[in-house]
């Protein structure tokens, strides 16, 4: 048991055993045509009727607002298994791991996994997030690529997402970085600040 009382595992084996079966899962999943691409997952709309620039000009108006489509979350199967800080009553958010898959001659490839208490949010912020701090994975292709941060988030919007439920801290944490190596996926880096 550590400092927050929550106990270690016991079983790594075990828990290896599932990076390999959920790594499995996102391969398998991220290649059925039904999988959905991040930008089926929201919704953007004009606020005041504005007019909202060509995110190819490099000019993205803040007079856009992006909706999360909750119900295309519970149709995949995605449902609420936790409340955000901003619900007191009701589960509102999805904790767990998600990976990006990029189509690359007819099929996905896994290229990103990542973790989140608040994966619906999380997810809006790397197809629409404001910041760099926001739309990380976007932010380090459009250093990688040379291209805008608005260019790199509309390639991450075209991303195909893979959502896996998991509750206990450790072993999300922990299939992070596993499922990462097992897929060898291109964007991910686990260097620390």
């Amino acid at each position: 048991m550590h400092n927050w009382s929550e106990p270690y595992i016991d079983q790594l084996q075990a828990l290896l055993a599932k990076a390999e079966v959920t790594a499995d899962s996102v391969k398998a999943v991220l290649n059925q045509p039904n999988t959905p691409y991040l930008s089926e997952l929201y919704e953007t709309t004009m606020v005041d009727n504005s007019y909202v620039e060509d995110c190819l000009s490099n000019n993205e108006s803040s007079t856009s607002k992006t909706k999360t489509l909750k119900h295309k979350f519970i149709e995949l199967s995605y449902s609420p298994n936790v409340k955000s800080k901003s619900s007191i009553k009701s589960l509102n958010e999805f904790k767990g791991l998600y990976v990006f898959g990029e189509e690359v001659n007819g099929t996905v490839v896994p290229v990103y996994v990542g973790i989140s208490r608040v994966i619906y949010q999380r997810l809006r912020n790397h197809g629409w997030g404001k910041l760099k701090n926001n739309c990380t994975l976007a932010y380090l292709i459009s250093k990688d690529q040379k291209i805008s941060l608005c260019e790199a988030k509309l390639l991450v919007r075209n991303f195909k997402v893979f959502l896996h439920p998991e509750k206990e801290d450790y072993d999300l944490y922990f299939l992070e970085v596993a499922i990462a190596g097992i897929l060898k996926t291109k964007w991910n880096s686990f260097r620390t600040h």
